[in-house]
């Protein structure tokens, strides 16, 4: 047999990519059993500009492992994965979740194109082949990740890993100690992706807006206060600053320290009762229990605010039927006849249903009065008389 022909390789097994641990390996979750995958950096964060680090440059080495548990059998692969440009398979998000991929290449593999072999009376593709041992762990070094990738912003990334992998059934030929395998479909026992889950992260430190806190953790080589800063664009945010009210900024970086201070509810008060004119106790108020009330905000762009420009009591019951209203804006007085409900501050009109009679008898009523402002904390009592007529007609408050 002879070999000819050298190229592309169009068999090649692995471009072993990286994912990034923080202080331990983090094993790929494998699609072919038996062969893993995994990349460690050494530490968890790194100095946006490396020439900072008054020690020297501030790498970010990847260690990039592949290995062969104690499976109890050989992996068959492509000859060459330590070779190959392992970085065009790591995909990357920098800190404003955009993707980033390597400055070179297209993340295909890369080698040789399939030798010929001339077997008996005809000439057939073979690739090269190793065999991984169990137990046998091979690894290879990124001396700098910045050098493949732009990483140009201080703040969290995010790594994850596809590794192309091809699995043999068997080596087919040996010339002296080289095993070749025939490029077949019957030769290949698997062809997929090795992919590491979840993603792994890092973070590039800076201090660009020196206030002499850093962004987004702590490095005390750059700033010796102990928190991190959570603006690094703006001086005037960091922690310790004091926190100015309602300008819709974090100014000490304290999520507890509140921009907007919570609004304290007012209170409405509400004593509903009737008056039947004509009667011996006519002057004597009775209690409406169980009536359903409702507040309608008057705010501009309100529903009823809106719309209404004048408010006279037959608009009630429509105002009732298609404008909704916040769940704590809406009650029934008790026995007494009284209820209270707690309402943001602003302008309300307070609408009843008032219902007389029963069965086939029954009328409904709506209605209302406009209460005036109430501002945070402050409380109103209101009154909504019903007076009712010897007739039995309504008389509308």
């Amino acid at each position: 047999m002879e070999a000819k022909g050298q190229g592309r390789n169009a068999g090649i097994l692995i471009g072993l990519p990286m994912v990034l641990a923080l202080t331990c390996p983090g094993w790929a979750q494998e699609a072919e059993p038996g062969l893993r995958a995994s990349a460690v950096v050494e530490k968890d964060r790194y100095l946006l500009d490396p020439s900072t680090e008054k020690e020297g440059q501030d790498r970010i080495k990847v260690v990039i492992s592949v290995a062969n548990p104690e499976s109890g059998f050989d992996v068959v692969t492509s000859e060459g994965f330590l070779e190959q440009r392992f970085h065009l398979f790591l995909t990357c998000v920098d800190p404003d979740g955009q993707a980033i991929t390597a400055l070179e290449g297209d993340g295909k593999p890369e080698g040789l194109s399939p030798l010929l072999l001339r077997d008996v009376d005809e000439v057939v593709p073979v690739a090269p082949t190793t065999v991984i041992e169990p137990g046998t762990v091979r690894t290879t070094t990124m001396p700098e990740m910045r050098a493949y990738y732009p990483l140009t912003k201080a703040g969290f990334y995010r790594c994850r890993l596809a590794i192309p992998f091809v699995r043999y059934e068997a080596v087919d030929r040996f010339i002296g100690s080289q095993g070749f395998v025939k490029l077949t479909n019957e030769a290949v026992a698997f062809g997929g992706l090795l992919q590491s889950t979840p993603p792994f992260r890092f973070a590039l430190v800076a201090d660009a807006d020196r206030d002499g806190y850093c962004f987004p953790v702590q490095d005390q080589r750059l700033c010796r206060t102990p928190q991190p800063d959570c603006d690094d664009g703006s001086k005037a945010v960091h922690p310790g600053r004091k926190e100015m009210p309602k300008n819709g900024i974090d100014d000490d970086c304290d999520a507890s320290t509140l921009d907007h201070p919570p609004v304290v509810p007012g209170t409405v008060l509400v004593r509903a009762v009737e008056q039947q004119l004509g009667q011996p106790d006519a002057d004597v108020d009775q209690a409406i229990a169980a009536l359903p009330l409702r507040l309608f905000d008057l705010g501009t762009g309100s529903c009823v605010g809106g719309s209404v420009k004048q408010l006279v009591p037959r608009q009630y019951r429509n105002i009732w039927r298609a404008c909704a209203t916040l769940p704590q804006l809406i009650g029934r007085t008790g026995e007494d006849g009284t209820v209270r409900l707690a309402v943001p501050p602003g302008e309300y009109l307070l609408i009843g249903q008032y219902v007389r009679g029963k069965e086939r008898k029954k009328q409904i009523h709506y209605v209302g009065m406009r209460i005036g402002t109430i501002g945070e904390g402050q409380t109103r009592k209101e009154l909504l008389r019903v007076i009712i007529r010897p007739d039995g007609s309504i008389v509308s408050p």
